[in-house]
């Protein structure tokens, strides 16, 4: 659930909101405290709607990656932690030999 509620608050939602707001200028309907306030409530609202509708999908989808993934991760970390090792090690040289 928390997670449910920072992406509601993600930074990275500005993009999907810059999408919507040009779809929405291209087909001539512009959001405004001018237009109808019934109109502005119902943009909102499906906004919110898709909004959430699309952050359960991944949270449902990630459940199922999880389970599909369970015995490689542990193999997908070793190699990850290996590899930011050995780039520790290069960086760590990089500053006292050259």
């Amino acid at each position: 659930m928390l997670g449910f509620i920072l992406g509601l608050v993600n930074p990275t939602v500005l993009i999907y909101w810059i999408l919507v707001i040009s779809f929405l200028s291209k087909k001539r309907l512009y959001l405004s405290l001018n237009k109808e306030y019934l109109l502005l409530i119902l943009f909102l609202l499906g906004a919110f709607i898709g909004k959430a509708l699309t952050l359960y999908g991944y949270g449902k989808f990630s459940n199922v990656l999880k389970a599909r993934l369970k015995n490689k991760t542990t193999r997908i970390n070793t190699i990850i932690g290996t590899l930011l090792i050995c780039i520790s090690i290069f960086q760590f040289s990089k500053i006292f030999y050259y």
